[in-house]
């Protein structure tokens, strides 16, 4: 699994892709949040529709829990985050969601990025 980074206007835009693992979820985490520090952009849209048929039949809907936890443990409290996610990644998406929003991450799942730019107040 690999990401690309772009530092749009008000915001980065990552688009992730390949195959997933979990131990590259959390390098991809830390990648952005270090490019996040380093633009003093703290919104964020993380593209995972590119996923959407790459997850493995043996990667558990209990490793992608753990990498929303890790993250959401890890996430600092100012950086906003658009998970854009396809209509069938969206039932366990969510879930992730609601455990980082529990966490206290500023979260929000979409499959427009219209809705997610106009969530985290920015312009194309």
């Amino acid at each position: 699994m690999n990401a690309s980074y772009e530092v749009r206007a008000d915001y980065i835009y990552i688009k992730v892709f390949g195959e997933y693992s979990h131990s590259s979820v959390i390098e991809i985490f830390r990648k952005w949040l270090d490019e996040a520090r380093r633009s003093k952009l703290y919104k964020v849209v993380c593209d995972l529709t590119p996923l959407a048929n790459n997850f493995p039949k043996e990667i558990k809907t209990g490793a992608r829990l753990n990498a929303g936890e890790l993250i959401a443990l890890f996430m600092p409290r100012n950086i906003s985050l658009v998970l854009l996610t396809k209509t069938g990644q969206m039932e366990i998406d969510r879930i992730i969601g609601k455990l980082m929003r529990d966490r206290g991450v500023r979260v929000k799942l979409t499959e427009s990025l219209d809705e997610a730019l106009k969530w985290l107040k920015v312009k194309e």
